[in-house]
């Protein structure tokens, strides 16, 4: 496999990632016995339309460019034959840097319109976050590393949809970023299928190359 494999040439340089807000709607209405449905306020039909415009509002989003918010989990109900009062909904928002709360919940009322003050919000985890500098010695060090194990290679700025330890750093006042020296064994989005999935996985020379530029790294930084 590592025989087969070519350096990339264009490497994404990680300067800044999504913020994450995990948050918790819940949904009232009445309890009753299902064989008279009759005049009830279901909750359950309500988490529906509440799941229903959640999904819609956003189309087919563009992760990188655009706040997103996705329901990812539902409960209610404690009998099948019992119209449930309460159905808390699970949602997993990812902001740009920058967005906060704020945004979050104007987004969540250009989706849910009406909807919106007659449910709760339960904010279960915030993590908004900022850009690094894209200008640093340490950046000029990586680029450097990088040509010398690979001429030629360029380093694109770019913004991770997903979330790492960087921001914890981030917000303790240090720099943090994401790299790693990748091969052409597959594109960088195949590259991104590869975590997290039944054969998560990465090829041997994505692997040396990276080691090698880490281990440059330490000893001339």
């Amino acid at each position: 496999m590592a025989a087969q494999c070519r350096p990339r040439t264009q490497l994404s340089w990680a300067t800044a990632e999504k913020g994450t807000s995990w948050l918790r709607i819940s949904v009232h209405g009445t309890a009753g016995h299902a064989a008279n449905p009759s005049n009830m306020d279901n909750a359950l039909v309500t988490a529906a339309e509440v799941i229903t415009r959640l999904a819609t509002q956003q189309g087919e989003p563009v992760p990188a460019e655009q706040l997103t918010v996705t329901p990812t989990g539902v409960r209610g109900g404690i009998a099948i034959n019992s119209i449930p009062e309460l159905v808390e909904i699970d949602v997993d928002a990812r902001t740009l840097p920058g967005q906060g709360r704020a945004e979050v919940v104007d987004e969540l009322r250009t989706a849910l319109g009406d909807l919106l003050d007659v449910v709760e919000l339960d904010w279960l985890h915030e993590l908004y976050t900022a850009s690094a500098p894209s200008s640093t010695r340490l950046l000029d060090s990586v680029r450097r590393i990088a040509d010398d194990l690979v001429p030629g290679t360029e380093l694109v700025p770019s913004l991770v949809v997903g979330s790492t330890d960087a921001e914890y750093f981030r917000q303790a006042g240090a720099r943090a970023y994401g790299f790693a020296m990748t091969s052409d064994y597959a594109s960088p989005g195949e590259f991104a299928g590869m975590f997290h999935g039944a054969n998560e996985r990465i090829d041997v020379r994505s692997l040396e190359l990276s080691t090698r530029l880490w281990e440059q790294l330490a000893r001339t930084f």
